[in-house]
């Protein structure tokens, strides 16, 4: 059964908006970010990248691909309210992923580095999760993945995308610690790393 992505034009130009929303959001966060100084890990910073890129361009173009071929069942048939609900979800978490991203300030970087005079930012959703963005950017996948409105599109990207992450976070974690100490130690104990309630 076609998706509603495939049927209303109206549906797939905004979904098509949204993608060009995430995407400027993306260079902004690229652009905005200020020399840094320190080491980078070089090896952890190329293969969790790697992995980021390959993780989630899979699995945008399998979800993708999942819905234009019709594969596996709808999740409530041509839902326009579940649509919209994942557009309201893939919304939320690109204003997750900025919010942390200026809650962090100069110490938010693409690379895993750890400063000079670098500390652990304990405000804005930093005060629940070790890592918001990452949150937020997951966020934005299960969002599309609802608007896409099939089974297979939402495992697709729920699955592949949070592999990525935890893999990425995994190797940040283990700068952080060797970098900040107790300090960063103490702080993970007492926030979740990337969903509230479960890790």
């Amino acid at each position: 059964m076609p998706s509603l992505v495939q049927t209303s034009r109206t549906a797939l130009a905004v979904l098509n908006l949204f993608f060009l929303v995430v995407v400027g959001s993306e260079l902004v966060i690229r652009g905005s970010r200020p020399a840094y100084t320190g080491d980078r890990a070089t090896g952890s910073n190329l293969s969790s990248r790697a992995v980021l890129i390959l993780g989630v361009g899979f699995a945008l173009f399998a979800a993708f691909n999942l819905d234009m071929t019709r594969s596996g069942p709808l999740i409530a048939g041509r839902s326009r309210a579940l649509f919209w609900v994942g557009l309201g979800v893939g919304v939320a978490g690109v204003v997750l992923r900025r919010w942390a991203v200026a809650s962090l300030g100069r110490f938010f970087q693409l690379d895993l580095v750890v400063q000079e005079q670098h500390k652990v930012v304990r405000s804005g959703p930093y005060r629940v999760l070790c890592h918001p963005s990452y949150a937020g950017f997951l966020l934005t996948c299960v969002g599309i993945g609802l608007a896409l409105g099939r089974w297979a599109s939402l495992a697709v990207l729920v699955v592949v995308p949070t592999a990525a992450f935890v893999h990425r976070i995994l190797l940040e974690e283990r700068m952080l610690l060797a970098g900040l100490g107790d300090d960063y130690a103490q702080y993970r104990k007492r926030t979740w790393r990337l969903v509230p309630g479960l890790w």
